[in-house]
């Protein structure tokens, strides 16, 4: 059996950019100013959340006393001061495959939570300004990912129904988002595994863009099946 899709949404940070590390570096900085510990697992749970989402999760985790504000706003100076170092590195296959969707005449996008001077910014560091037919940002919607409402103003944009989109991401907010869009969505995972929840959702999981270039190269502009039962594992089941 063979799924045709129209346009492809890409994720950004994690996804196409290798970022999560600098952002990670970036909170645990601004949490040693506070003479603070900024865990691993909490900034983990920041990827894919737009700034308000982030805002309300240090605070349920942080405390009412916690100076969300200065902290988030010391945490995006070093984030911008790390991004200007040097250039980002880009995931390994996606040139090819930007390169492929535009041969191919395939639309595309991205949806990021990012907000939108920041993503252009990353973008012209990573040297992808122009490669895409649309950008949109977590500020310019009112519920940002696991909602489905950054992934249907993508499709909106890029003039296709929802169900004809195949979305790439690396976040778990975001395989949710794309699947309550009624989207296709592979994940190529980054900080996370997935999860049985994820796996169940994704269309597909895989290891890197590159592995997804091939499989859209065996099928031109349509998916193999990948339909399949997740594994589970002890920890892992959902009963």
């Amino acid at each position: 059996m063979m799924n045709a899709f129209k346009a492809v949404i890409f994720d950004m940070d994690g996804l196409m950019l290798d970022t999560e590390t600098i952002s990670q570096l970036a909170w645990q900085t601004a949490g040693r100013e506070l003479s603070v510990d900024i865990p691993t697992s909490l900034s983990l749970q920041m990827i894919g959340l737009a700034s308000k989402d982030i805002k309300a999760l240090f605070r349920s985790r942080m405390g009412d006393e916690f100076p969300v504000e200065s902290f988030i706003n010391n945490a995006n100076i070093h984030y911008h001061r790390l991004l200007r170092e040097k250039p980002i590195p880009v995931k390994t296959g996606l040139i090819d495959l930007l390169d492929y969707l535009e041969n191919q005449g395939i639309p595309k996008g991205v949806a990021t939570s990012t907000s939108r001077d920041l993503a252009e910014l990353k973008l012209e560091s990573a040297d992808l300004s122009g490669r895409f037919d649309c950008i949109v940002t977590g500020d310019e919607v009112d519920n940002g990912k696991p909602a489905p409402d950054i992934f249907l103003r993508t499709a909106q944009m890029l003039g296709v129904n929802p169900d004809e989109c195949l979305v790439l991401e690396d976040s778990a907010m975001g395989i949710r988002g794309a699947s309550a869009a009624g989207m296709k969505v592979i994940m190529i995972p980054d900080l996370i595994q997935p999860s049985y929840e994820l796996r169940s959702l994704a269309y597909g999981v895989f290891d890197s863009l590159k592995e997804v270039l091939e499989k859209f190269r065996n099928g031109e502009s349509k998916l193999p099946d990948l339909s399949f039962t997740p594994p589970v594992s002890a920890e892992d089941s959902p009963m």
